[in-house]
Parts: C-alpha cells; structure tokens; sequence
C-alpha cells in the first residue's frame, strides 16, 4: 500500500465522520460547490497588560481535492449560516487539506 493512498483514505473517513455539508462560494470566480468541512473552534488566550481575555475563534478545513485554492474573502455556507474567510489560508504538510480562518457573516 502507497502511503498517499492510505492517506487519502484516511482523509476521507475523516471528513466522512467528522465533516459537515456546506457550500463554498468563490468570490472572485462567482463559483459555488458542494464541499464537506470541518469546523474548529478553539479559544484563544491574549494577554493585556495584567490581565488575560480568552477569545472564540473559529477554522474551517476543507479537502485541497474539493477547493484547491481557498482565498480570503470566500465565504462558506453551513447549516444555513454564512462564514467568511478572514484571513490567508494555509495548506498542511500534506497538501491535502487547507485550514482556513474563519468568522460568521453578520
């Protein structure tokens, strides 16, 4: 076994388990799909002078396979809810997945 093909099919399962139907909408090609992601939305510590704040913050991944170039400004439509990519994408080590900072519309 290929160590790609078992990643793919790890990625796969991953995002078949895990990941939630939404609709990509490339702002500077007007271009829609029907994509799977997944949603992360881990807390954020800042510190300021003596005090801490702990801030949400979201990050959307989606597959390199069903969006092969994510940008800022796309925005993403889950469960009805519109997010928008606020800032520059990044791919894994792989090259198989983009994480993608994000924030609801609104």
């Amino acid at each position: 076994m290929i160590y790609a093909d078992a990643r793919g099919r790890q990625l796969a399962a991953l995002y078949r388990v895990y990941g939630v139907a939404a609709t990509w909408r490339d702002t500077s090609a007007g271009v829609s799909n029907d994509v799977r992601v997944r949603r992360l939305a881990p807390d954020e510590v800042v510190d300021f002078g003596k005090g801490r704040a702990v801030l949400p913050t979201m990050t959307i991944k989606v597959r390199a396979s069903e969006v092969p170039a994510p940008r800022k400004d796309d925005t993403v439509l889950i469960d009805g809810i519109a997010h928008v990519i606020v800032g520059k994408p990044t791919a894994n080590v792989h090259r198989d997945e983009w994480s993608c900072p994000a924030r609801p519309v609104g």
